[in-house]
């Protein structure tokens, strides 16, 4: 070696490198932080939690389970980013309006999905509007989309709430799984 320079030489062609000194450490380049909004990652975690619950839940606690998981989908809703917009606002209000039909309509063993199919196709709707919006660039974001619409479409409105539970079930969680990619995202700078 010589000068810091190390030189190959293969059948007539030869690459030359720069070898750092002994004792040398390169350093990576800063990494830009991203603040995440606490109430919208607290949202995201405590809509999660709820969507998993509703699975749990004994019969008979199914409809309150439901209700608190959409209200929860809906606080994370409202706290994503480009979420304090009118809009936005509007539909968390009407995904919890709908939450709360769902304790009027029979309540227990005798409700129907109605109100829970409307809270979700609200949700789908804003959840939508948010990947099309501020997290257009991140893909996983749509996919849960296009997922949690297929879910929802799958829910019969008219059929008795506690044979559509699984088919809920899953639609709550991969609503909670579209905001966990948000907060993905929002975390790897892909929200504007």
């Amino acid at each position: 070696m010589l000068g810091g320079l190390g030189a190959v030489v293969l059948a007539g062609c030869s690459i030359t490198a720069e070898v750092p000194p002994a004792g040398y450490v390169r350093t990576p380049p800063p990494v830009e932080r991203v603040r995440i909004d606490p109430a919208f990652r607290d949202a995201v975690v405590n809509s999660g939690r709820q969507a998993r619950a509703v699975r749990f839940a004994p019969e008979y606690q199914r409809p309150e389970a439901i209700r608190a998981a959409l209200d929860a989908l809906a606080d994370a809703i409202e706290a994503a980013p480009d979420g304090r917009r009118r809009w936005i606002g509007e539909a968390a209000a009407q995904i919890r309006d709908n939450a709360e039909r769902l304790g009027y309509e029979g309540g227990g063993r005798h409700a129907d999905s109605g109100a829970v199919v409307d809270a979700l196709q609200e949700a789908t709707d804003a959840l939508d509007r948010l990947a099309a919006g501020p997290f257009r660039r991140a893909g996983e974001v749509r996919a849960h989309v296009f997922a949690l619409r297929r879910q929802v479409d799958a829910i019969r409105p008219w059929a008795p709430l506690r044979r559509q539970g699984e088919l809920i079930t899953g639609a709550l969680e991969t609503a909670a799984g579209a905001l966990e990619a948000m907060l993905q995202a929002t975390a790897r700078g892909e929200a504007r």
